[in-house]
C-alpha cells in the first residue's frame, strides 16, 4: 500500500491517476491534512471523488488548531 497526500488541486488527482495505472496490487490510501483552510469543503470533495470511483480509503486528519494566523485560514488577513 502506498499513502498520497492529497491536497485537492489538478496535481493531486493526477497523482491518483498516475499511482492507478503502476499497479492494480498496491492501491493507495488517500490522506488529507485539514488546517483550517477556506478551500477544505472542495477539496475534500475532491478527494472523496478519487476515492469513490477506485474504491480507495481516504482519512481527513484535523490539524486547524495547531497553525497559527495566516490568510489562508484567516479572512480577516489579506
Amino acid at each position: 500500500m502506498s499513502v498520497l497526500l492529497f491536497g485537492g488541486g489538478l496535481d493531486s488527482g493526477a497523482l491518483v491517476e498516475w499511482a492507478m495505472r503502476q499497479s492494480s496490487k498496491k492501491l493507495p490510501y488517500l490522506f488529507y491534512v485539514d488546517y483550517g483552510a477556506h478551500a477544505t469543503g472542495g477539496e475534500v470533495k475532491a478527494m472523496n471523488y478519487f476515492a469513490t470511483k477506485y474504491d480507495l480509503k481516504c482519512r481527513v486528519v484535523p490539524l486547524s488548531n495547531v497553525f497559527g494566523n495566516s490568510p489562508l485560514i484567516d479572512k480577516g488577513i489579506a
